[in-house]
This record gives C-alpha cells, structure tokens and sequence, in this order.
C-alpha cells in the first residue's frame, strides 16, 4: 500500500470485507440486533486485527456483499469438481432486510474505525433451481435464469430508497458487481454459486451458459432493474 501511494500520489485506497455473517429472520443470538438479518456485528468485528494494522494507509474502509438463491451448500459445499446445491430461501438469506442490513453494516464500520465506507460490489444472481428430476445435481434445463430478478429489482429498490440514511451512515457509494451476464463466469473455478455464476449481470443477452464465451450485443434489461437503480430516464 505504501509503495501504491508512493507511486500514484492521489491514489485512493480501501479494503474491502466480506459479509460472512448470519442472515436468518429467526437467528438471534451473538448478532448485535433484533435478528440476525439486520446484521451480525460479531462477524463483522472479525477482522478487525488486519483493518486496525493497516488502518494509517487506508483511505476508506469497504464491504461487498454477494447472494444467490441456489448455490454450493455452505454447511456441506462437497469437492471442487462435485459441489452439493441448496435453494436458500428469502428467510436464510433476510433478503426483506438488505438494505437496513447495509445501513448497519456501513454505520458499523464507520463508527469503528472512523473512515467514509465504500460498497464496491453488490452482486445478486438472478436465476433460480428447481431440481425437477431430484438427483441433487443442477441441470441447465432446471435452471430459470429469469426466476429471482424481481427478487434483485425489489432489493435495488430498497438500496435506492435508502440512500439518504447510507449516506449518514458514512457510506459514500455502492455498485454491482457486474453489468452484464457472462456465460462462463469462473467457469472450470470453484463457482460458490455454481450455475447461478452466470447470472450476475445487471443487463442480460441470448448468450447460452457454459456454452458461448462472452455475452452477446443483443442487450436484455432484466425486468425493471436498472430502473431500480438509478431512476426512471426521461
């Protein structure tokens, strides 16, 4: 980092957390809050020995978030090459809570250490699994790649009508993580979300999963996401 700004003056840099904390409605012990959906201030204080060192060069502190609604398993996410799915529902994930769980998240690493917070990446897959044959393996022909994007147009949404207290919260910005789907995400990679890597995009197109290399140039806007996030364009 120092050898970072030594060389580029005016450069800006962060450090940026996973939120690996609990999620669940139900959940409640250890978190900090009413439930765990709001926040989990205990993972969140996790890494705290390694901001605390660095603390002197950085610039601001950030956060990413990503969440999909089938991925590895987390409690058993099997082998590299044989990963075992699972279908969370909007409970486990207190999807209704996202953006008040960003808004504790940020005025909880604000009040720490005391530096403006920064959202680099939120990245919300929009497809979904029914494992229609029940082989517990996820088959392109069980995949919706339409099926959670009312589900990420409501959470944008919901980030957008929260920006005022974001920005008291001492955060200073947020973006996705991607603009467009790529067909081969990570492919051959570890794939925490398995299938739904290739659903991450904000912008859609005819490109086929695993099967094409790049998106194509014929653009899909995904229901009214883009809406969501930045307001109707007059």
């Amino acid at each position: 980092m120092a050898t970072l700004k030594r060389e580029n003056p005016t450069l800006l840099l962060g450090l940026s957390m996973m939120d690996t904390g609990k999620r669940n409605v139900n959940e409640v012990e250890s978190c900090g809050y009413e439930q765990c959906a709001l926040g989990d201030k205990e993972a969140w204080a996790e890494p705290e020995t390694i901001f605390t060192d660095l603390l002197e060069g950085l610039d601001f502190v950030a956060f990413n978030q990503m969440l999909a609604s089938f991925g590895r398993d987390y409690a058993n996410p099997g082998t590299w090459d044989e990963p075992n799915p699972r279908v969370y529902s909007n409970e486990e994930l207190g999807m209704d809570y996202f953006a008040e769980r960003m808004v504790n998240f940020s005025a909880f690493l604000h009040e720490k250490y005391q530096k403006p917070v920064f959202l680099p990446y939120m990245a919300i897959a929009t497809a979904t699994w029914s494992d229609s044959n029940e082989d517990g393996i996820v088959d392109a022909n069980e995949v919706n790649k339409d099926g959670w994007t009312s589900q990420a147009q409501t959470v944008y949404g919901a980030m957008r009508a929260k920006q005022s207290d974001l920005l008291s919260a001492g955060l200073f910005g947020y973006a996705t993580m991607a603009l467009f789907d790529d067909p081969r995400h990570d492919y051959g990679g570890y794939q925490y979300f398995m299938n739904n890597e290739y659903h991450l995009g904000i912008v859609a197109t005819s490109a086929v999963d695993e099967v094409d290399v790049a998106a194509y140039g014929d653009l899909e806007e995904k229901g009214n996401i883009l809406e969501s996030l930045f307001g109707s364009v007059e």
